[in-house]
């Protein structure tokens, strides 16, 4: 009877452990990923736009950010307008209906539809000017401007966030929702449900029902060797 309760215990907390995996293991590579992320980049603010226009050289590139909403006084006033962003002169992208600020002369102009951001690289040094921008749904358009050497124009969706974490760290502000790099394991709001309960409660229960499954089997072979001796 004592070694099938022992056996019960094992059986029902490798389940709960077995369950408890996958969202533990996400929550693990989330943590990992965003760790790796932090030790390689940073990212500063660019200096404020004019009358609706951003101007701003860096290195051998001129990039100009512009929209038709104007300038306004009234902090709470918003305005659709078309983003336009050109590099050298030359349009790269155009970001469509954006909710424009015009009382608003830095970046939060544009904010949650288009960011500008300084990216640098800790592990070569190298420092570009980035502006993300929320192209559609689920589209997005970056543009990295480094102080020499060529811009590079990149277009793509969610499902390439998990590859290229970088992507991530640069379009994290134009996301119309939080978003994990490759989860949502934490971004879903704490509650006593997630992840107290489920996984982190599931899985120190099943380590203690194991735990005590293995007790109970050792305290059977040592009342057996008892009984033999």
């Amino acid at each position: 009877m004592a070694a099938s309760h022992g056996r019960r215990l094992r059986s029902i907390g490798a389940v709960l452990l077995i369950a408890s995996a996958p969202a533990l293991l996400a929550m693990a590579r989330e943590i990992s990923i965003d760790r790796a992320i932090v030790r390689t980049y940073w990212r500063k603010d660019v200096p404020p736009a004019r009358e609706g226009t951003m101007v701003l050289k860096h290195g051998e590139h001129v990039l100009e950010i512009s929209d038709t909403a104007g300038t306004a006084t009234e902090h709470h006033l918003r305005v659709r307008s078309q983003v336009q962003v050109k590099i050298d002169g030359e349009v790269v992208f155009v970001v469509p209906d954006v909710e424009v600020r015009p009382a608003w002369n830095d970046e939060n102009r544009w904010w949650g539809f288009l960011r500008v951001q300084y990216l640098g690289n800790r592990t070569t040094g190298t420092t570009a000017v980035v502006v993300a921008a929320a192209l559609g749904p689920r589209q997005f358009g970056t543009a990295s401007v480094p102080v020499d050497g060529a811009v590079t124009i990149e277009r793509f969706d969610l499902s390439s966030l998990c590859a290229l974490p970088v992507r991530h760290l640069v379009v994290r502000d134009v996301l119309r929702s939080p978003l994990g790099y490759c989860s949502d394991a934490l971004q879903t709001f704490p509650s006593l449900l997630y992840p107290v309960l489920y996984p982190w409660g599931t899985s120190i229960l099943s380590v203690i029902l194991i735990a005590c499954g293995f007790k109970s089997r050792s305290a059977i072979d040592v009342r057996r060797q008892s009984g033999r001796s």
